[in-house]
């Protein structure tokens, strides 16, 4: 959800972790009327424009996808 937050350019949510520490919150943000409460998110993404994606959008997006964790097995397990 952080990558389509960051491609459909919606900020995260910055909230209090268990530890009182103010984090930003991406899974915040898309539960939110920008993207998983937006009924037209399909099409969006299916005709999302690509020559709005800026060279930091794709660094963000490449940092993602390059995390240790990040696996289409722990992706699947997301839904």
């Amino acid at each position: 959800m952080k990558a389509i937050c960051i491609l459909l350019n919606v900020e995260p949510i910055v909230k209090k972790n268990t530890k009182g520490v103010y984090k930003p919150s991406y899974w915040k943000a898309a539960i939110g009327p920008d993207v998983l409460g937006n009924t037209r998110l399909p099409e969006i993404l299916v005709t999302y424009d690509k020559s709005r994606l800026t060279t930091e959008m794709m660094t963000q997006v490449e940092d993602i996808l390059s995390e240790a964790d990040y696996t289409y097995e722990n992706a699947h397990k997301a839904f």
